[in-house]
């Protein structure tokens, strides 16, 4: 049993919780600089370089983080915990960030550390690391800090210790928002408050934010894949008497380490801490980027084992590639980790118990293995990319079972299912209480106005929570101004969308989209237009309001979607990359364009999109694509965001020569018992999927495939451009344990390739090759 495994065992139960954000590049074993600071201490002249490449970034906005960074007495505490702020801030922050903001965090965590009882205890790094930074993960930035404090300081006082006051913000979030699911794009805690729901994500940046504000140091911690379900998991590490301790953001829990997550937490393949910036710590180094570190914890969790790696190429080690984990997750599989390799071709990675799917790759050529790690123990894994391939057929991917820590792990959660559903119960009906005396209240105001199609218009209201009045009073204004598609606007925004907009400028916005629509020469405002001209969602970037700026840049009178295409082809070829930090949201197209800068090709990708929008042509993004796509009147055509050349050509490039001409499908026929199941019982993504394997070994689980279900045949076809992809399929057993069927197919042009599968699982050795 790991450390954690056996004190969970005790009173009270302690395990360590860990993040891995976007699965970022690392391994084990590597040392972690000093604290940046602006004196002469070790790191001071690291901390200068950072700092003048931060403000290379921030462009206009330098002058305001130069007067941040002298407002502090040289020599003290707020100077340096200034200086390593900006030495580590994220290009999105460097951006918009001014004195004002970041002097907020400083000075509130300053006064935090001298009114809580337990503040003067804590030791300077923590603090620095994880009490003063504003960012939690990749949440827009809003203002917090000053309005947290006031609110939630009296709180603290009374709890009288960290341990009983994080329990208290803990509930203190449970009252005011609620677990829901969205989409994965996150929002700042403001707007989780706002709506009064969030994504695990997002209550615990939520929890994160109330605990610094009342200098309780704490982070958000990560499970990128579980192995027995689907999906993942994120939770919180609060620091207290010494060490971290889990808790679940926003869950009734009595004390820490009792949290439903800690049973499955057993079975995860990795667990990872994040750390703004960089510092002394005992803990793990499994990856440092830039301005984060990246800690594994997997010990702290359960039982781990070593995988030593070795990869050999074609002409000799693999020195400077990447080696990919991936585990079995919901139908197929997901990488759940990466392993930088040495010169060598040599990496190392800690992972918990169980069975991986190791790979690797370079120009084409691929290698994987199957290996399972014992605890305590370190596996050896060799990759030949010279003789390499896929492992077709099928074989359990099987996870460790503590059957006597999970029975703990039980009783404990029985015993207190009856306080937590009192708990949500009671919380979950004065939420809906002040819910709907919002909707109420807008209801009879849309009533007397005699707002048209009041009932679709509440459910908008109703989906922005505390922030339905203001929603309330754009739908007014649109019932004001006909001729803008304000409403139409709203109606198809997101709830994160809602709360991020302001009426007058959702009202710009929809007036700009109608305004670059008729310049272009269409006569009425279609389906094409609601979904890829007025959305003003591209993908994944922060809400923001772009289309003035990007329209007085890009725009000409009398230009062809083409020329058009060609125009924002050239810019967007234009930007320039900066290292992305991990921590952080991506630029927004207005960033991208007063920067010039973007920190993922999915980002220059996004400015591309919102710039053809701005100018009234049809753009949208397919993640599944290393294009996008704008619509010249008759057909979809291709815009390659890296190249100002090949705009339009649906064969400049191989791949896209073979998306736009005639397709080829897969044709999945799904058994179990020796019958045809019924296919609309069966979830993409959750028992099969598709995938497709990169050059580098990744393989990339397709996000958004072309389905089509044939209830006739209990079939599902899925259309796809010639090629080579893996189908998988999953099937469980009692206990959750994965049999995995992997297969590659070829999809040729015009025509259906048939793919039988069977979701039955052979005995608990079996393998059926299939």
């Amino acid at each position: 049993m790991g450390r954690t495994t056996m004190r969970c065992l005790g009173h009270p139960a302690r395990l360590l919780a860990v993040l891995v954000l976007c699965v970022c590049a690392g391994c084990a074993g590597r040392s972690a600089p000093k604290t940046m600071i602006p004196d002469d201490a070790p790191g001071a002249k690291q901390a200068a370089e950072n700092i003048r490449a931060v403000l290379d970034v921030a462009g206009d906005n330098a002058p305001e983080l130069r007067r941040f960074l002298s407002r502090y007495e040289p020599g003290s505490r707020q100077r340096r915990a200034a200086w390593f702020l900006v030495a580590n801030l994220p290009p999105a922050d460097a951006m918009t960030m001014d004195e004002a903001a970041l002097a907020e965090h400083v000075d509130y965590a300053f006064i935090a550390r001298r009114a809580m009882p337990w503040g003067p205890s804590v030791p300077w790094d923590i603090f620095l690391r994880y009490v003063v930074p504003h960012r939690v993960t990749q949440e827009p930035v809003q203002p917090y800090r000053r309005e947290f404090f006031s609110a939630l300081a009296p709180l603290g006082v009374l709890s009288g210790d960290m341990r009983r006051a994080a329990l208290s913000l803990n509930q203190w979030v449970f009252t005011r928002a609620a677990y829901g699911p969205s989409s994965r794009r996150d929002q700042g805690v403001q707007d989780t408050l706002a709506r009064g729901a969030g994504r695990c994500e997002e209550l615990s940046a939520l929890l994160v934010a109330a605990c610094r504000s009342l200098s309780i140091p704490a982070r958000p911690c990560l499970v990128p894949a579980w192995r027995h379900d689907d999906g993942n998991h994120m939770w919180v590490e609060v620091w207290a008497a010494g060490g971290w301790w889990p808790l679940g953001a926003g869950e009734i829990d009595a004390d820490f380490g009792v949290g439903w997550f800690l049973k499955p937490a057993l079975a995860a393949p990795i667990v990872l801490a994040p750390a703004y910036g960089h510092g002394p710590s005992d803990e793990p180094l499994y990856a440092q980027k830039r301005s984060c570190d990246i800690y594994n914890r997997t010990h702290e969790y359960t039982p781990p084992g070593d995988v030593l790696l070795s990869v050999r190429g074609g002409d000799g080690p693999l020195g400077g590639g990447t080696a990919y984990v991936f585990v079995v997750n919901g139908g197929g599989l997901t990488r759940a980790a990466r392993v930088v390799l040495d010169e060598d071709g040599e990496g190392r990675i800690t992972l918990g118990g169980g069975d991986y799917l190791i790979g690797a790759g370079r120009g084409g050529h691929v290698a994987y293995a199957w290996t399972s790690v014992t605890p305590d123990e370190a596996v050896q894994v060799h990759l030949d990319l010279a003789r390499g391939g896929v492992p077709e057929g099928g074989r359990w991917a099987r996870f460790p079972r503590y059957a006597e820590v999970e029975q703990h792990f039980s009783g404990m959660h029985e015993s207190i299912k009856a306080q937590r559903k009192e708990a949500t119960t009671s919380a979950e009906t004065r939420r809906m209480s002040e819910l709907g005396a919002f909707a109420g209240i807008s209801a009879a105001v849309m009533q007397r106005r005699s707002v048209p199609g009041s009932e679709t218009a509440l459910e908008v209201v109703r989906a922005a929570g505390r922030d339905g009045y203001e929603v309330l009073r754009a739908i007014i204004m649109a019932a004001s101004t006909p001729t803008v598609p304000l409403r139409e606007a709203l109606e198809h925004m997101s709830p994160k969308d809602l709360v991020a907009m302001r009426p007058e400028e959702a009202e710009a916005e929809a007036r700009l989209a109608r305004d670059a629509w008729q310049r272009a020469g269409h006569p009425a405002m279609d389906d094409l237009f609601r979904d890829y001209v007025l959305s003003g969602r591209v993908a994944d970037e922060p809400h923001s309001h772009w289309r003035r700026l990007l329209a007085e840049r890009f725009g000409s009178s009398g230009m062809s979607a083409l020329g058009a295409a060609r125009r924002v082809a050239r810019g967007s070829a234009a930007l320039a990359v900066t290292p992305d930090t991990v921590l952080g949201p991506p630029l927004t197209p207005m960033q991208n364009a007063a920067s010039g800068l973007v920190t993922s090709e999915a980002e220059r990708a996004v400015f591309a999109v919102a710039a053809l929008r701005s100018l009234g042509v049809p753009a949208r993004v397919d993640r599944d694509l290393p294009w996008v796509e704008f619509h010249d009147g008759r057909a979809w055509r291709p815009l390659y965001p890296q190249h100002a050349s090949g705009v339009g050509d649906t064969s400049a490039e191989p791949r896209a020569k073979a998306w736009y001409e005639e397709r080829g499908e897969l044709e999945i026929r799904f058994a179990a018992g020796g019958r045809a199941l019924d296919e609309s019982a069966l979830a993409y993504g959750r028992e099969f999927a598709v995938a497709v394997i990169k050059s580098d070994g990744d393989i990339r689980r397709l996000e958004n495939p072309k389905l089509r279900r044939d209830p006739e045949r209990g079939s599902v076809h899925v259309a796809l451009s010639a090629g080579r992809y893996v189908v998988t399929t999953v099937s469980r057993d009692v206990t959750g344990q994965p049999y995995l069927r992997l297969r590659l197919h070829t999809v040729r042009p015009g025509e259906a390739t048939i793919v039988r599968r069977t979701l039955d699982h052979p005995p608990p050795e079996g393998e059926d090759g299939q």
